[in-house]
């Protein structure tokens, strides 16, 4: 009998590392797997090699009216009927291909990142309602859960909890200790007294670094002189954005690094290892970003005995639940907020 297979709807290269490290796991347990990209039409095959669907001649236009036309026949070929489809990203542009998906096989899953849903318009739920009627099971975060059904009350009796793991918490919790802290201090020429703040995690405008950035310019000079901040933002870039984010920095007359990749190019992304480094020498987290599905960064700063400054629109019940220490703030209390932390 042949082994069934798991095949992984989703954007490729693969953009989130959640479900690189998912495909090794499934690896050492023996399942089989493959991922396709039905947009870019790449292959990622049981040998693990990135195969190109298309002729490689095709450019812009001629490439777009290509992958519109054999898009269906590209499901047809590359998904059997026995795969178990797991589609990695819910966006509302999957919806006119679930039926094609479903022809080939009816053992779909939904998974769900956050963004594609926190982040799709009205419009773009309506449409996405296809998606979750076609799917089998429906995979999210518990602190999803009200939320989603808010919207979606009909498919309450399809909802699986779950979420990726993160191999950088495995990475931590090997690295973190005292003389490693300041190890890493020295390698980023951070002084032994100043307090390290990271503020959000990626270069993306919806991360809001300027609510908080904002706030910093009320701080008095001797304040301002002790901290040292952190923004990674090689994800998701935007230049423009980028840019306004770093004139924003030189004006605040406090210490700073950016982690840039102006060219937007995943090779230029920070390694697992760049990014414990980072989280071990932070002392404070700030997460002022529109919506949340618990992004590992959050889990990260945790790991790392960070005191976290967060949005109280993030629906981070959970962590209070189990009993993990963070301070929530509107917009309007974000100086008294880091103001106490600072003291304290």
């Amino acid at each position: 009998m042949n082994k069934q297979r798991i095949n992984i709807l989703t954007p490729i290269p693969f953009w989130h590392p959640g479900t690189l490290e998912f495909i090794s796991e499934l690896k050492k347990r023996n399942y089989s797997f493959v991922a396709l990209d039905i947009w870019s039409f790449q292959f990622f095959n049981e040998k693990e090699e990135y195969k190109y669907l298309y002729p490689k001649f095709l450019k812009s236009f001629a490439f777009k009216i290509y992958r519109k036309l054999f898009r269906k026949r590209i499901i047809k070929k590359y998904i059997k009927h026995n795969d178990i489809v797991d589609i990695q990203w819910c966006g509302h542009y999957y919806s006119p291909y679930m039926d094609s998906i479903k022809k080939q096989s009816s053992k779909i899953v939904a998974t769900l990142f956050g963004s594609d849903f926190y982040r799709s318009s009205e419009e773009e739920r309506r449409t996405q309602k296809k998606i979750f009627e076609t799917a089998k099971i429906i995979t999210i975060g518990p602190n999803m859960k009200e939320d989603f059904l808010a919207i979606y009350p009909e498919f309450v009796d399809k909802i699986k909890f779950a979420h990726f793991g993160s191999a950088r918490l495995d990475i931590i919790s090997e690295l973190y200790n005292e003389r490693n802290r300041q190890v890493y201090r020295d390698k980023y020429k951070i002084e032994k007294d100043k307090i390290v703040v990271t503020v959000g995690y990626s270069a993306n405008p919806l991360q809001q670094h300027f609510m908080f950035l904002d706030v910093l310019e009320n701080l008095s000079k001797e304040v301002k002189q002790k901290l040292f901040l952190l923004l990674p933002m090689t994800y998701g870039n935007k230049k423009e954005y980028s840019e306004k984010l770093l004139t924003k920095l030189q004006d605040l007359e406090i210490e700073f690094i950016t982690f840039q990749n102006p060219d937007n190019d995943k090779k230029h992304w920070l390694t697992n290892k760049e990014i414990a480094e980072i989280r071990i020498i932070s002392d404070i987290t700030v997460n002022t970003q529109t919506t949340d599905a618990l992004s590992s960064s959050i889990k990260e700063a945790f790991a790392t005995e960070n005191i976290l400054l967060v949005g109280d629109w993030l629906p981070y019940e959970i962590y209070e639940n189990m009993g993990l220490f963070f301070i929530r703030s509107s917009e309007t209390k974000l100086l008294e907020n880091f103001t106490y932390i600072f003291n304290n």
